[in-house]
């Protein structure tokens, strides 16, 4: 049994979340030569990764846990490379510590998602997310982030749409 009763409570979540208010930040400085489709594209994503693990987490099944952290280590993925490529960009170089920062709170996240998937028994084993969660609340192997180009997952996703 789980530690864990509600996501905000796993450490991967908060990572997230921290992940998700460093980007907010970021992007309220207003960075220069940022434009508008990857400003949004970078905020979909650090939000998707908490959102997923969420999600993932109040689903009703093992497997549909592991589905969400797939997705949520690719959103990280798709954060980490949109912080890499914003560190490339020559207007940015002010902002590169920071992006630094950033970059290495989301390799943080994928390692938490990565570990917790890696802990959890074969969805077939009739346990709830909070029964599997285990100690961490940590993740997946590397998966097809399943998103379309704006951030938004397709029906009867982990979103529970």
């Amino acid at each position: 049994m789980s530690p864990h009763s509600r996501f905000e409570d796993l450490p991967v979540w908060q990572s997230a979340a921290r992940l998700y208010d460093g980007i907010d930040a970021f992007l309220d400085r207003n960075p220069p030569r940022l434009r508008p489709g990857f400003r949004s594209q970078l905020d979909d994503a650090a939000l998707a990764v908490a959102n997923l693990i969420a999600g993932g987490f109040e689903r009703g099944s093992v497997g549909e846990l592991v589905a969400c952290l797939r997705l949520a280590l690719g959103a990280a993925g798709e954060v980490r490379s949109m912080l890499i490529l914003a560190g490339r960009n020559p207007g940015l170089a002010r902002f590169r510590f920071e992006i630094a920062e950033l970059k290495s709170l989301a390799d943080s996240c994928a390692r938490q998602i990565r570990t917790w998937a890696a802990s959890l028994p074969p969805p077939d084993g009739g346990e709830t997310p909070s029964e599997a969660a285990g100690p961490a609340g940590e993740a997946p192997h590397n998966g097809p982030p399943g998103r379309s180009r704006s951030g938004r997952l397709p029906p009867g996703s982990c979103r529970g749409d």
